[in-house]
């Protein structure tokens, strides 16, 4: 919002002389909330009231979060005290965070602990190394797909196993989002960002660029290249098949030198 906020700016004060500021606050906590679909727009309680508070506190530009966000973001977010803040309507001051910027390559607000050791998992770990032994032994493609319900533990199985093979295997992974319309390819991003080395800060042209440097300058490398540049700024075009191939063209590219293990995340938010 602020970015795009930025940007409307700039037109703002060309034509009217005039800027609009933005001022945030988040909060967690349990609400009563209406049904959108049926038109009641209403959400209220306790953590909505320090919401708007938090907001009302804001300097223009500001995003500051509550004690309760700050325990569920502080690994993925960049944080800064705000101090205890005295807000209307509170009888004890509330300590407050400023939201600075997202932790590059943050895929939750808080660590997971693998210091701790995996146990009953033995017989998947091995079942993961056996196919990507097969899957060097025959030099093809293997696919598994790691199913069980929520909290059992299947990210960290891949990851422990991810940890066991990343000296001799290259490991890029994308993850599927529960939200947003339109995202089809975002595990595929994902993939392309990773193993390319593309950081959130790089423009178009930059992340283009580091995704030539991955393929071979001639040969298929300057059309795999184009289509999936297509991807990084959303100008795929109807080449759906393409992109298909060239995906197909990078993995085989990558998996030319080493082994190569592909991640996709949470597949079943996956689109169709």
């Amino acid at each position: 919002m602020r970015k795009a906020l930025a940007a409307l700016n700039d037109e703002f004060e060309r034509s009217w002389s005039v800027a609009v500021e933005v001022r945030t606050g988040v909060n967690t906590g349990e609400v009563i909330a209406g049904d959108p679909g049926a038109g009641h727009s209403f959400v209220v309680g306790e953590a909505v009231n320090l919401a708007r508070r938090l907001e009302q506190a804001a300097g223009p530009g500001e995003i500051l979060v509550g004690g309760a966000t700050e325990r569920l973001v502080r690994d993925g977010i960049v944080l800064e005290e705000a101090g205890s803040l005295g807000l209307k309507g509170l009888a004890e001051p509330v300590p407050a965070w400023r939201a600075l910027d997202v932790v590059p390559g943050a895929v939750a607000g808080w660590a997971r602990r693998d210091d701790a050791p995996l146990v009953g998992r033995g017989s998947e770990l091995e079942l993961l190394g056996q196919t990507l032994r097969r899957a060097e032994e025959r030099n093809a493609c293997e696919l598994v797909t790691v199913l069980g319900p929520a909290g059992v533990g299947k990210s960290r199985l891949v990851r422990e196993f991810l940890a066991g093979v990343e000296d001799r295997a290259t490991v890029i992974s994308g993850r599927c989002l529960p939200y947003g319309e339109g995202i089809t390819f975002w595990p595929i991003v994902g993939v392309l960002r990773g193993a390319a080395g593309i950081k959130d800060a790089d423009d178009p042209a930059e992340a283009r660029a580091k995704l030539a440097g991955l393929l071979p300058a001639d040969g298929d490398g300057p059309l795999v290249e184009a289509r999936l540049g297509g991807l990084l700024d959303d100008s795929i075009g109807p080449g759906i098949q393409e992109t298909f191939w060239a995906v197909r063209k990078l993995f085989e590219h990558l998996a030319s030198s080493r082994p190569l293990v592909v991640v996709f995340d949470d597949i079943h938010w996956g689109e169709p």
